[in-house]
């Protein structure tokens, strides 16, 4: 896995004089950790990676993607986020004990899209490099906006598989209490994490600012649903954020 990083990343590195770099803080109101009914605001970074001949496009995925290979309506490319994890502080406000913590994670992989029109299907597949060390794909079917105009949208639905590592660190239950009580040991498979819909926009205040927003939300299926941690938190995940952005 090093090994593809590095070179994942001299890719990368290649196309980053022909690249635009879009950053800036977003307030985040989110549930505090995956499962938790717990929810706040937060700040939370918004990057984009774009060609220095294109507008910042509004994106609906986590991941942000820099593109290294296209041709027509095509394209593949690297794909990174940062996960927040979950904090040991977090957890006992919502009434957990013995959840063990998860650091803030830096995702590195991988991205492939094919665009008929406006419409889009993409897949990104991200593994932890740090903190987490699973593996999480998520195929989309978004629909977006003529990416001429000043203000840009973008509608999407998608869903998210997790290994069996990832599950485990995120939904199992093993030696976890909630409100003192024990809860059932619970160990998930791999699978379907969740499901959701998610909307973007950006709006260019002037040549380069922008004003950036997310709404989205997401229901957990499968292993994930079925763990103690949902069933005695909340089994729906939304997001709401709203930001500005610099490009250089």
């Amino acid at each position: 896995m090093r090994l593809a990083t590095l070179i994942i990343l001299s890719l990368a590195a290649t196309h980053t004089q022909a690249m635009q770099f879009t950053i800036g803080p977003m307030a985040q109101y989110k549930a505090d950790f995956l499962s938790s009914s717990e929810r706040g605001v937060g700040l939370a970074p918004f990057i984009e990676v774009h060609r220095d001949d294109e507008n910042v496009r509004p994106e609906t995925a986590d991941a942000a993607r820099l593109d290294i290979w296209s041709e027509r309506d095509w394209e593949a490319g690297v794909a990174f986020n940062v996960s927040a994890g979950r904090d040991g502080g977090d957890a006992r406000d919502a009434g957990f004990t013995g959840l063990d913590e998860i650091d803030t994670t830096f995702e590195i992989g991988a991205y492939a899209l094919k665009r008929f029109g406006g419409i889009e299907i993409g897949v990104d597949l991200l593994r932890g490099i740090n903190g987490h060390k699973g593996f999480v794909l998520t195929p989309e079917l978004a629909y977006e906006s003529d990416n001429e105009a000043r203000l840009r949208w973008r509608i999407a639905a998608q869903a998210s598989w997790a290994n069996q590592r990832y599950q485990r660190e995120f939904f199992g239950t093993e030696g976890v209490r909630f409100n003192n009580a024990p809860l059932a040991n619970y160990s998930p498979d791999s699978g379907f994490r969740d499901i959701g819909l998610r909307f973007a926009m950006i709006y260019d205040l002037a040549p380069r600012w922008s004003l950036v927003g997310i709404a989205g939300v997401n229901r957990y299926l499968g292993d994930a649903e079925d763990s103690p941690l949902v069933a005695v938190g909340e089994d729906t995940d939304p997001l709401v954020g709203i930001g500005v952005a610099y490009t250089f």
